[in-house]
């Protein structure tokens, strides 16, 4: 029997990948150049994700790799143009974060909105992001993942909310 809770999207396996890629570059990258050490680690291992994802998908003609950025943080996503999905990645102790802490939550909600529906109530500033794409997202999923060093893998969960902040449906697997 299906289930319903359980997501279900194409690309799954394709984005673990690059993610997975991405992480392993920055490892080498970051212990090569020494950067453990500059203050602001946090921030340069997303310029990295980014960028790797970024020439990962740079020829694929089907995803747009973009960011949102504020003050402190950035935020990467995907949009796959055939499927009119948006993917927002983030690691996986960043979202439990925004839940618990309630910090950021105004991002996540807004872009749950999407899985509404209702575009109407997202912020401007998160809008205008949205209209720099060819069309309006039919729904938003959000990637989680938590990448070991060790293993070189990670273990991701897309997840789908509404904009209180329930999950409507989710799915969880191991980076190959």
């Amino acid at each position: 029997m299906k289930d319903p809770t359980k997501l279900k999207f194409k690309e799954k396996d394709y984005i673990a990948k690059c993610i997975n890629r991405s992480q392993i570059k920055n490892n080498r990258l970051f212990k090569e150049n020494n950067f453990e050490l500059m203050i602001g680690k946090g921030h340069l291992v997303w310029n990295y994700i980014y960028s790797n994802l970024k020439h990962t998908f740079r020829n694929n003609n089907k995803f747009t790799v973009n960011y949102i950025q504020n003050y402190s943080w950035k935020q990467i996503y995907l949009y796959n143009k055939f499927e009119k999905e948006l993917y927002i990645i983030m690691k996986e102790n960043t979202f439990i974060d925004i839940i618990k802490g309630k910090k950021k939550q105004h991002l996540i909600a807004a872009l749950a909105n999407i899985n509404d529906g209702d575009i109407e109530n997202i912020p401007k500033r998160y809008k205008d992001e949205l209209l720099k794409l060819d069309e309006v997202p039919k729904r938003s999923i959000i990637i989680t993942f938590n990448y070991d060093e060790n293993l070189k893998k990670g273990k991701y969960k897309a997840i789908r909310i509404t904009p209180n902040l329930v999950e409507i449906e989710s799915d969880e697997w191991n980076g190959k």
